[in-house]
């Protein structure tokens, strides 16, 4: 039963895989995010999985440049995010990691 006092905060939905560049990692048995696409986007969800793998890394810069983004969510899966991914995301605000 849930207190009154709580709230439940909806979580957005994942993005489409077409905001993303991204390659099959095979080392790591997964996909690899290498760029986020959509440049108007203000929060961004990276999916668990594209293309029936799972999203295992965000690669290097993949954000960079995201100006517009104040939020990002990190699926469970990704097990590690390369050098400089969120440089010059500038109104960043939050970063939900796993």
């Amino acid at each position: 039963m849930q207190n009154e006092n709580q709230t439940l905060t909806p979580q957005p939905s994942p993005n489409p895989p077409s905001d993303f560049d991204w390659h099959v990692d095979e080392a790591a048995d997964g996909v690899e995010i290498t760029r986020f696409r959509n440049a108007t986007a203000t929060v961004c969800v990276i999916p668990s999985q594209i293309d029936g793998r799972p999203v295992s890394r965000v690669g290097e810069s993949a954000f960079r440049d995201a100006v517009s983004l104040t939020s990002i969510f990190i699926p469970n899966g990704v097990r590690s995010v390369g050098a400089d991914a969120f440089f010059d995301c500038s109104a960043l605000e939050s970063l939900d990691l796993p």
